[in-house]
């Protein structure tokens, strides 16, 4: 139907994928085409994936991994059908006058009913800001004493019989503050409409900038047949209304991010083949010593620090280093080691020996038949902002990677955002964006911004390093990150590569 190009915009209703490069094909070309695809995923919740189960006997995937195919890909996720149909409308009626960011003006003949959307519109992310004096001057020689021009502009009704509708909302759309136009009326009775056609009709022709209509009263029909008629979807729910814009808003800015050219990530093939044989000659969990060179091949981190077999040999590497030290048991039978109490951290050179033997004591105790390699002894690392990047093998879409905050707390905070691999800079950073708490990286309380620049080409550079490996690699920790002060870089603390198991004759033929 893309091909065809009969087709404006797609709603689905998904169960399951069965062919995930396929479905990524088609994304992409909708994309690239400005066809949106809206979809309804079912089968999110345990109720949900049973029903679809009986049903259709195939497995829901996971509701994130979806969730982050569809952000990377610009598909659009409906709640429900209405929304859906919302949204539908929204795209026909706009056409190419996407709004170009997220600043809405809001126009009303009734006070109320503004400051109703524009709380709809807050809860969408989008913003209202006040318009620019020379809009205003041109707007309040139409209101009574008792109107605003501020933002919601309420025109009251007096201004609208005046005026009607359609001036002011092309008013509005004229400041270079906005980027889209909500008109709040009412169309229980159709007559004000039916006055305002003309200039609402010659409003939808001219004006560079979406708008939409929203009735806080039941539309009568004849009110729809003119709006309609002239061009635009009316809402008769304010979140609807403000959740349509704010979509509209991004697939704008998902296109723009396909389209533009940013700088990737170049790894050397000598580099790749050095991962790839180093991992094909370890066993199916690397721990921090094994899987740092891996990392730092792909200029992520540095082999830092020394593996200590005994409390002399940690003791002396302690003492190189000449600065306060971490000691960390590595062991593929122990991959969460801070849960095992087998790290010691801030250790004092002349303190390494009697650290050394604690955690490799509190790692026997708690894994007695654990194949421990040593205890790695390294400088620690200076403090900052902790942030988790990972990677895991979903069944459907192959390997994701996942960034969060709160390092060690990221399963209590539970902000994490996912996107399919690899990534160019400008798609590590978007993703970035993406989190709810992504504020933190910029400065606060007296602290300077965090080295973002930094976080994003490791986020770029795991997510290449993951699918160069994708056969072989299930799952990939680095947890915590602590990400500096601007300029100041990033430092992995802990990291963890779990290989992909495959089936059994697969090994035997290989």
């Amino acid at each position: 139907m893309l091909d065809e190009g009969g087709t404006d915009v797609f709603l689905l209703l998904l169960e399951d994928v069965k062919s995930p490069e396929k479905f990524k094909r088609a994304a992409e070309k909708a994309l690239k085409l400005g066809k949106p695809l809206i979809v309804a995923k079912i089968g999110q919740s345990e109720a949900g994936r049973r029903a679809v189960t009986s049903h259709t006997a195939a497995l829901a995937g996971s509701a994130a991994a979806y969730r982050a195919i569809f952000e990377h890909y610009g598909l659009i996720e409906g709640r429900d059908f209405d929304e859906m149909i919302d949204i539908a409308a929204g795209f026909l009626a706009c056409g190419d006058r996407l709004p170009a960011g997220k600043r809405m003006g809001i126009c009303t003949s009734s006070g109320g009913a503004g400051v109703w959307m524009a709380d709809a519109c807050a809860a969408e992310d989008l913003d209202v800001p006040v318009l620019d004096e020379e809009t205003r001057k041109a707007i309040d020689v139409h209101l009574p004493s008792y109107g605003s021009s501020q933002n919601p502009v309420d025109s009251t009704a007096q201004g609208v019989h005046k005026l009607g509708y359609a001036e002011f909302a092309r008013l509005v759309g004229l400041s270079p503050l906005i980027d889209g136009v909500i008109v709040v009326v009412t169309a229980r009775r159709s007559a004000f409409l039916e006055n305002d056609l003309p200039k609402l009709q010659a409003l939808g022709r001219e004006s560079k900038k979406p708008v939409f209509m929203w009735t806080y009263t039941l539309p009568s029909e004849r009110s729809v047949e003119i709006l309609n008629e002239a061009g635009y979807p009316l809402f008769t729910g304010a979140p609807g209304c403000a959740r349509t814009m704010r979509v509209l808003a991004d697939f704008r800015e998902a296109r723009a991010r396909l389209v533009q050219s940013s700088e990737g990530i170049t790894v050397p093939p000598s580099a790749r083949e050095q991962v790839r044989a180093k991992l094909a000659a370890t066993g199916s969990v690397l721990c921090e010593w094994q899987a740092r060179p891996l990392l730092a091949a792909y200029g992520m981190g540095a082999e830092t620090g020394a593996l200590a077999h005994s409390a002399d040999e940690a003791e002396a590497i302690a003492e190189k280093l000449a600065t306060p030290v971490a000691l960390k048991v590595q062991s593929s039978d122990i991959p969460h080691k801070t849960e095992a109490g087998a790290v010691a951290l801030n250790v004092s050179g002349d303190g390494a020996g009697a650290a050394y033997e604690r955690v490799l004591a509190a790692a026997k105790k708690h894994a007695p038949q654990a194949q421990i390699d040593g205890v790695l002894v390294q400088p620690m690392a200076p403090p900052g902002r902790e942030v988790i990047l990972g990677v895991n093998r979903d069944a459907t879409w192959g390997p994701l990677l996942m960034v969060g905050l709160g390092g060690v707390l990221v399963e209590a905070l539970g902000d994490v955002v996912l996107a399919p691999v690899p990534l160019d800079r400008a798609a590590a950073a978007a993703l970035l964006g993406r989190l709810k708490g992504a504020a933190i990286l910029g400065p606060y309380r007296g602290m300077p911004a965090a080295d973002a620049d930094a976080l994003i080409d490791l986020i770029a550079r795991l997510s290449h390093f993951a699918a160069d490996h994708a056969d072989d690699i299930a799952e990939i920790d680095l947890n915590p990150v602590i990400v500096h002060a601007k300029g100041d870089g990033v430092s992995i603390v802990d990291a963890l590569i779990v290989k992909q198991q495959r089936p059994a004759q697969h090994r035997a033929a290989e």
